[in-house]
C-alpha cells in the first residue's frame, strides 16, 4: 500500500526499484512510504519461488525454489542463495502454477521470470512477481532456460516439462570483516570449481560486500544447504587467513 500505517507491526517498507532484499526495512507508523517505495504486510513462512517461462498468455513453472536469506548489518532479508527444484505437495504446486499462470495471463508476461511466495504448512502466500530472468536460472541449465526464454519470447512457445533427478543450489558469499584479495587467493579461488563470479586479485571488501558464489548439487535441499554452508564457511576462513 501507499499511504500511512496506523500500527506499522508487522509492515515493511520496500524500494519498487530494488532487489535482492537489500531494500527492505521496518516499516515506520503514521507515515506514507517516501517516493517510489510501497508499505507490505510481514508474512509468516519459508520464503520461496516458482521459475518459469511465460509467452504472454500462458506459463509454465519449470521448478519451486527456497529462497536463502540472511541478516546483513541493518538490512534483515538479503536475498543469498536459491535451492532447486524441490519436491512439492501437488495440491500446493497446482496452486503456485495457478498463480503463476493468471499472473503471467494478467500482465502479458514473457520470457522467464520468477513468483516470490511464502509458504507455511498447507498454505503459500504470493509476495511479488519479477518478469526479468532471475537468479534461480542457474538451478535449471539442463532445460536450457535461455533458449526457452528466447523462444517463448520470439514464437510464443512454451518448453516442455524436463524433471531433474538432481537438486542444485548457488549460494553468495558476503564478507565477515574488511578483507583485501592477495593474488595467491585469488588464485586458490580460480581452481575451485565450485567457485563462481570471482573477483580480481587486488580486490578491497568491506565488511557485507559480496566476495563470490559458490555452487553444489545433492540429492536433496538438505544435502545441497549443508554442502554451500561447507563451502562458503570453507571461503571466508581462507580469505581470512
Amino acid at each position: 500500500r501507499h499511504s500511512a500505517l496506523s500500527d506499522a507491526t508487522g509492515g515493511l517498507v520496500k524500494d519498487a526499484g530494488g532487489c535482492g532484499g537489500w531494500q527492505v526495512r521496518a516499516a515506520p507508523a503514521g507515515k506514507a512510504p517516501p517516493p517510489g517505495h510501497y508499505f507490505q504486510r510481514e508474512v509468516r513462512g519459508t520464503p520461496m519461488s516458482a521459475t518459469f517461462v511465460a509467452n504472454g498468455r500462458d506459463a509454465i513453472v519449470l521448478g519451486i525454489n527456497q529462497q536463502l536469506v540472511q541478516r546483513i548489518g541493518a538490512r534483515p532479508f538479503v536475498f543469498c542463495g536459491v535451492v532447486g527444484p524441490l519436491p512439492m505437495d501437488a495440491a500446493l504446486a497446482q496452486g503456485v502454477e495457478r498463480a503463476v499462470r493468471a499472473l503471467a495471463a494478467e500482465f502479458e508476461l514473457r520470457g522467464l521470470g520468477s513468483l516470490d511466495f511464502m509458504h507455511d504448512g498447507d498454505a503459500f502466500a504470493v509476495l511479488e512477481v519479477n518478469p526479468r530472468p532471475p537468479a534461480s536460472v542457474a538451478l535449471y541449465r539442463n532445460q536450457r532456460p535461455i533458449a526457452a526464454h528466447l523462444r517463448a519470447c520470439r514464437e510464443g512457445v512454451l518448453p516442455e516439462r524436463a524433471p531433474q533427478a538432481l537438486t542444485h543450489g548457488t549460494e553468495i558469499v558476503f564478507a565477515r570483516q574488511p578483507l583485501r584479495l592477495g593474488s595467491a587467493a585469488a588464485r586458490e579461488l580460480a581452481a575451485q570449481l565450485q567457485c563462481h563470479d570471482l573477483p580480481r586479485a587486488g580486490s578491497v571488501f568491506a565488511a557485507g560486500d559480496p566476495l563470490c558464489s559458490v555452487s553444489a548439487q545433492g540429492g536433496s535441499a538438505e544435502d545441497v544447504v549443508a554442502q554451500l554452508a561447507g563451502r562458503r564457511d570453507a571461503v571466508l576462513n581462507r580469505l581470512e587467513r
